[in-house]
C-alpha cells in the first residue's frame, strides 16, 4: 500500500477544501453566454461554465485517490463501508449521464445517449460526497481539522459582505434599472410582460434579501446557520474550557464570527434559515452544559454518549420530515404555505421515485425531476421546481434505489458528527503539542487556500464587479483570516470547541436540507458535505481501544482498495472524454453565436436610450457598410437586415453546438427565438414570404426535441409556441391547428399547468367555426382551465385575471 508522507495529506485538504470555498464564491452557469438573452443585453459570463464545474470535480476526484488507494493512512484504518456506498450511487448517476435515455424519451426516433446536466448535476454531488468521505479520514488529526475549520467557516466572512452588499445597495440598483424599462428587463430574461412567469419574476425582484453567489437566499441562509452554529460552538469552548486572557480574546474573535453568520441569516430574510440557526444555537449550548449524558469519557460512559449524541442527530432529521408531514396533514386550514408546499414535494417525489423505482428520472435543474414532478405533483401545488427541498428525497427520485446508498452513507456521516458531538467536544481536552512544521503548515495553508480560492472566484466574475462590491470583498477576505487565525490558536489550545462547532454545524445542514435543496445545489453542495465530513472524522485512534495493537484495514482491504481506485479513475477519464471535451466545444459554439449578436444588442440599446442619431448611423456602417443613412425607412431597413443576418449566424453557432451537445434542449429553443423574431418582424414589414420562410426555420428549429424526448411537457411547450408563432405569420388553419394539438400534448402532459390549457383554450376559440364540434371543445377547455385556476389559489399571483375568469367562466357555459 502507498504511504503517503505530510505534504501530499495537506496537498489532498488544500485541494477539497480550496474547491468547496470556490463554488460557495462563484455562480453556475446552466446556459453559458445564453442564460440573458444576449440580442438585447451585453453582459459578459461571470460564473462557472460546465466544462470548469467538471474540471473542479476531476481535480476533487484526483486529490481523493490518495486517501482511496492508503490501506490504512496515519489517522486510522480505511473506512470503505461509506465508501462503497457511494460508489453504488455512482453508478445510476453515471448511468444518467453516460447512457440512459433522458427522461421523457420513451418511444423516440431520435434517441439520445446520456444526459449533460445529469452529468455536470451527478459529477458535482459525486466529488462532494468523495470530498467529504476523505475529510472524514484526514481530518482525525488535530492540526488538519483546525485548518479545515478555519477554511470553511471562515468563509462567512466574505458571504456576509456579498450579502451585506446586495441588501444595502445591488437591491435598490435592481429595482431601480427595472423600474426604467420593465419591458425590456423582461425581455432579456425571455419573459413577455403580463405573463405568470414575468409576474413571478416581478415579485422575486421586490423582495429585499441576500443570496450571495447563491441565486437562493435560503441557501445561502443554511450556510449562515451552519456558520452561527460553528462559531458559536467554538467560542464556548474556547470561553469555558480554558481561562487563558489570549484565548478569550480569540474567543471574542470567533464570536464575531457568529456575529457575521446571524447577520447573513437576518439578511437573507429566510424564516428556515432563522430557525436553523436557532437550532443550531440550541444544540451548542445543550451539549456544552448538558454534562450528565455521557458520564466518564471512557468505557461505558463514552459509548452511551456516542449512541445518544448520533440518535440525537438522526432524530432531529426525522423529526424535521416529521414537522413537514404533520404540516401537510392541516392542509388549508392555517395560513402558512412554505412547509405545506414541502409536503407537495415530498408527495411528488415519492410518487416520482415508485415511477422510475431502480434507476430515478435522473438529476440536474429542468432536467428529469422537474418534467416528472409536473406530472405527479399534487394539484394544490401551484409550482414547478427542480428539486423536492430534501436531500434524501432528491437522491430517492434522480437516482432510484442506488440513491439509496447515498443516503445511508450521508446518514453514517450525520450519525457519527453528533456521536462526536457528546463525546469529542465535550472532553477534557489537552492542548495540542504539534511541532513546529506542522504548525508552520497549518497556518499555510489555512491562509493559502483562502487567497487562492478569493482570487480565482474574482477572476471569474471580474467584469461585472463595481468598484464598492470589490472593496466589500476585500474587506470580507481580511475577516476571513483573522476567523482562520483564531480557529488555528483556539484548537490548538483546547481542540473541544472546534470539535463541538463542526458537529453542530453539520447537524444544522443536516436538518435543514430536509426543507431546502443545500445539499444537492450546485454551488452549496460540496461546502455542505465537507463540513459534514469533517465534523464524522471524530478524534484520532491510532490503536485498537485498550489494546495498543494498531489498527488494520479489514480484510480484503487490498482488493477493495484498487476495486475503489480503479472506478474512480474509469469515471475521471469519462468526465474528461465524454464531460469536459464536448462541453468545452459546446462552450465555443454557444459564445461564438452570443457574439454574432451583440451588434443587435447594441442597437437596441441606443434605440432604448435615444441616443444621437451619429451612433446609430456608426454601428449601421460599421457592420452593414451602408452609406449615408438619413430616411428613417432606410434604419429601419438597415436595422432589420443587421437583426436577419446575425441571427441567421447565431442560429448556425446554436445549431451546431446542439450537435455537439444534443441532450440540452436550450439551443434550439433560441435558435427557434431568434428566427421567429425575424419572422415576426417580416411580417409587420409586409414581406410575407420572407415571415413565412423563417417561421418554417423556427419550426424546423425546434422540432427535434419532440423527437427525441415525445414526453417531454418542457419539448412540446416550446415547439407550441414556435407553431403558434408561425400560424400567427402564416394565418393557415392548418398551422393553426398545429399549433392546438401541441399545447393539448403539453397540457397532458403537465396537467396542472395553467399556461398550455389556456393557450390551447385561446386557440380553440379562435378556430371554433361555429360548429357543435368546436363549441364542445372551446366548453371542455375553458373547464378544465377554470379547474386549474382553482387549484392555484394558494398563489393568487398565478391565477387568471377577475375579468379573464369571468370570460372563460361564460364561454364553459356556452362554448362559444
Amino acid at each position: 500500500m502507498i504511504r503517503w508522507i505530510g505534504i501530499g495529506r495537506w496537498c489532498v485538504l488544500a485541494v477539497i477544501t480550496g474547491a468547496a470555498a470556490l463554488r460557495t464564491m462563484t455562480s453556475t452557469a446552466r446556459t453559458p453566454f445564453w442564460d440573458l438573452d444576449p440580442s438585447r443585453v451585453t453582459v459578459p459570463e461571470t460564473a462557472v461554465l460546465p466544462s470548469q464545474s467538471l474540471m473542479l470535480d476531476v481535480l476533487v476526484l484526483a486529490a481523493c485517490l490518495p486517501v482511496v488507494m492508503s490501506g490504512r493512512i496515519r489517522c486510522g484504518g480505511l473506512m470503505w463501508k461509506s465508501g462503497a456506498c457511494l460508489l453504488i450511487g455512482l453508478v445510476s448517476a453515471a448511468a444518467h449521464g453516460l447512457w440512459r435515455r433522458p427522461y421523457g424519451g420513451e418511444g423516440a426516433t431520435d434517441i439520445l445517449h446520456g444526459s449533460f446536466t445529469a452529468l455536470v448535476t451527478g459529477s458535482a454531488w459525486f466529488a462532494a460526497l468523495m470530498g467529504g468521505w476523505a475529510l472524514m479520514h484526514l481530518c482525525r488529526d488535530d492540526a488538519l481539522r483546525r485548518a479545515t475549520f478555519g477554511i470553511l467557516f471562515g468563509v462567512i466572512g466574505v458571504l456576509a459582505a456579498k450579502g451585506a452588499h446586495q441588501y444595502l445597495f445591488d437591491h435598490a440598483e435592481m429595482v431601480a434599472q427595472f423600474r426604467a424599462d420593465p419591458a425590456a428587463a423582461l425581455a432579456a430574461h425571455g419573459m413577455e410582460p403580463g405573463t405568470t412567469i414575468a409576474r413571478e419574476f416581478e415579485r422575486r425582484l421586490m423582495q429585499r434579501e441576500a443570496t450571495g453567489w447563491f441565486g437562493l437566499s435560503n441557501v445561502y441562509a443554511s450556510l449562515g446557520a451552519a456558520c452561527l452554529a460553528g462559531w458559536l460552538g467554538a467560542t464556548l469552548g474556547a470561553r469555558f474550557e480554558n481561562g487563558a486572557e489570549r484565548v478569550s480574546r480569540l474567543a471574542l474573535a470567533a464570536g464575531g464570527g457568529a456575529l457575521l453568520a446571524a447577520g447573513a441569516v437576518v439578511m437573507s430574510g429566510s424564516k428556515g434559515g432563522i430557525a436553523a440557526g436557532v437550532l443550531g444555537a440550541g444544540v451548542v449550548v445543550a451539549v456544552r452544559f448538558g454534562r450528565g449524558i455521557g458520564g466518564k469519557q471512557n468505557g461505558d460512559g463514552a459509548d452511551r454518549a456516542r449512541v445518544v449524541g448520533g440518535a440525537a442527530a438522526i432524530a432531529l432529521i426525522l423529526a424535521a420530515l416529521g414537522a413537514v408531514c404533520a404540516r401537510g396533514l392541516i392542509g388549508e386550514r392555517i395560513g402558512e404555505l412554505s412547509l405545506l408546499f414541502r409536503w407537495h414535494y415530498l408527495i411528488g417525489a415519492t410518487r416520482v421515485f415508485l415511477s422510475e423505482p431502480l434507476w430515478g428520472v435522473g438529476p440536474g435543474p429542468g432536467g428529469g425531476f422537474k418534467e416528472a414532478y409536473g406530472l405527479f405533483k399534487p394539484a394544490l401545488n401551484p409550482e414547478h421546481v427542480d428539486s423536492p427541498h430534501s436531500v434524501m428525497f432528491e437522491w430517492a427520485a434522480t437516482l432510484g434505489v442506488f440513491g439509496a446508498a447515498w443516503i445511508g452513507a450521508w446518514l453514517a456521516m450525520i450519525w457519527r458528527a453528533g456521536a462526536g458531538a457528546l463525546v469529542e467536544a465535550r472532553s477534557a481536552g489537552t492542548a495540542n503539542t504539534d511541532s513546529a512544521g506542522i504548525e508552520s503548515a497549518t497556518r499555510a495553508v489555512a491562509l493559502v487556500v483562502p487567497a487562492c480560492a478569493w482570487a480565482v472566484a474574482n477572476l471569474i466574475d471580474r467584469a461585472t464587479a463595481t468598484p464598492g462590491e470589490m472593496l466589500a470583498r476585500c474587506a470580507g477576505l481580511l475577516v476571513w483570516f483573522g476567523l482562520a487565525r483564531a480557529a488555528l490558536v483556539m484548537d490548538k489550545a483546547q481542540p473541544a470547541g472546534i470539535r463541538l462547532g463542526l458537529a453542530a454545524g453539520a447537524i444544522v445542514l443536516g436538518v435543514h436540507g430536509q426543507i431546502e435543496l443545500t445539499p444537492t445545489h450546485v454551488g452549496a453542495g460540496m461546502w455542505v458535505m465537507c463540513v459534514i465530513g469533517s465534523a464524522a472524522a471524530g478524534a484520532r485512534r491510532e490503536s485498537v481501544a485498550g489494546t495498543g495493537t494498531k489498527a488494520r484495514p479489514p480484510r480484503g482491504g487490498a482488493t477493495a482498495t484498487a476495486a475503489g481506485a480503479m472506478v474512480l479513475l474509469c469515471w475521471i477519464a469519462a468526465l474528461v472524454v465524454r464531460g469536459i471535451g464536448p462541453a468545452a466545444r459546446w462552450e465555443s459554439h454557444l459564445h461564438a453565436a452570443a457574439q454574432v449578436l451583440r451588434p443587435v444588442a447594441e442597437a437596441r440599446r441606443l434605440i432604448g436610450e435615444r441616443a444621437p442619431l451619429d451612433q446609430l448611423l456608426g454601428l449601421l456602417r460599421a457592420h452593414q457598410g451602408a452609406g449615408q443613412l438619413m430616411e428613417e425607412t432606410a434604419i429601419n431597413s438597415a436595422l432589420f437586415e443587421l437583426q436577419r443576418s446575425a441571427s441567421d449566424l447565431a442560429c448556425r453557432d446554436l445549431l451546431r453546438a446542439d450537435e455537439v451537445i444534443p441532450s440540452v434542449a436550450e439551443p434550439r429553443i433560441q435558435a427557434a427565438r431568434l428566427f421567429s423574431e425575424v419572422a415576426v418582424a417580416a411580417k409587420e414589414r409586409g414581406e410575407r414570404s420572407l415571415a413565412s420562410e423563417y417561421a418554417e426555420r423556427a419550426v424546423g428549429s425546434v422540432q427535434p426535441l419532440v423527437e427525441r424526448r415525445p414526453n417531454s411537457a418542457t419539448a412540446w411547450a416550446a415547439v407550441a409556441g414556435t407553431l403558434t408563432i408561425r400560424a400567427t405569420v402564416t394565418g393557415m388553419d392548418v398551422h393553426r391547428e398545429a399549433s392546438l394539438d401541441a399545447w393539448l400534448r403539453a397540457s397532458r402532459l403537465d396537467p396542472h399547468a395553467l399556461t398550455p390549457a389556456l393557450r390551447a383554450l385561446q386557440i380553440a376559440r379562435e378556430a371554433d367555426d361555429g360548429t357543435g364540434a368546436g363549441a364542445e371543445e372551446v366548453r371542455e377547455l375553458a373547464r378544465r382551465v377554470l379547474q386549474i385556476d382553482e387549484n392555484l389559489r394558494l398563489d393568487p399571483l398565478k391565477r387568471l385575471s377577475e375579468a379573464d375568469r369571468t370570460e372563460i367562466g361564460r364561454l364553459a357555459a356556452l362554448g362559444m
